[in-house]
């Protein structure tokens, strides 16, 4: 939790994990989670209270929207089938194509790409820097506040780096990992994600604009789909909060985030 003078927020609000939720048995019932909460609120009875990224239908969810006022924000999950094939057949015939010219392209250039999955000590130091520095040029590009790499731009730069959640989660949790294209050795698009029970949730991805003609985001997907379907069969690549076109385009449904205010 984070605190300040008049508000108490999770972490989940506004943080990088994409979802936020409780820890709590699977025994768990609707009472227990607003008892939890009358304690929090007994602690902190003069701030307000903010939870956000709740995923529609947790129990936390259900237990809320019995008391609390909300917003909610899309988020989008790809369902993937057991089969490469089938997920591919199933994009638009533009997207199917735009894959194919990404390929084509490659190999008119001249240029090899490698699909990689680091986990803990295998995430060598150079890509995890590269990793951090390349999440926030993306950041920056799609900022008006941002223009140069100033000196904000290399605080946030090493603040990843230190303290990102999602990046040092690389570290410390068993399911979190590394995904990453290379296009000739040089980091095209990563992202970080957890698996965990079939869920493959992914709340850091970010590509090259340098090599944005051979749509390495997209490639990335493509490739993980591959991975999976041979590992695990189904599953679902849970892209997270925001509306960004690609998630849709890659066969993405929308689903809602909740925010909660008490």
């Amino acid at each position: 939790m984070q605190y300040d003078a008049k508000t108490v927020q999770f972490m989940g609000d506004g943080g990088p994990t994409g979802n936020f939720d409780f820890l709590y048995s699977l025994k768990a019932t609707e009472e227990h989670i607003l008892k939890m909460v009358e304690v929090i609120k007994e602690v902190h009875s003069d701030k307000k209270i903010t939870l956000g990224g709740v995923r529609e239908g947790s129990l936390t969810d259900v237990a809320f929207k019995r008391k609390y006022e909300y917003i909610s924000r899309l988020a989008f999950n790809i369902p993937i089938p057991d089969d490469y094939d089938i997920w591919f057949s199933s994009l638009s015939k533009n997207t199917r194509q735009n894959i194919c010219t990404a390929h084509n392209r490659l190999e008119k250039d001249g240029q090899k790409y490698t699909f990689e999955i680091f986990k803990g000590d295998t995430v060598c130091r150079k890509d995890f820097w590269t990793m951090c520095k390349l999440y926030r040029t993306r950041s920056m590009e799609w900022s008006s506040r941002y223009q140069s790499r100033g000196l904000k731009f290399w605080i946030k730069v090493v603040h990843d780096c230190m303290k990102g959640i999602a990046q040092r989660s690389l570290f410390k949790v068993n399911e979190s990992a590394l995904y990453t294209i290379k296009i000739n050795g040089r980091m095209a698009a990563f992202m970080i994600a957890y698996l965990y029970d079939g869920r493959l949730l992914v709340p850091r991805l970010a590509i090259n604009s340098k090599y944005g003609k051979y749509s390495p985001g997209g490639l990335l997907l493509q490739e993980t789909v591959k991975y999976y379907t041979v590992r695990l069969g189904s599953f679902d690549l849970d892209l997270g909060r925001g509306e960004e076109k690609y998630k849709s385009t890659y066969g993405g449904e929308p689903y809602c985030l909740n925010r909660f205010f008490y």
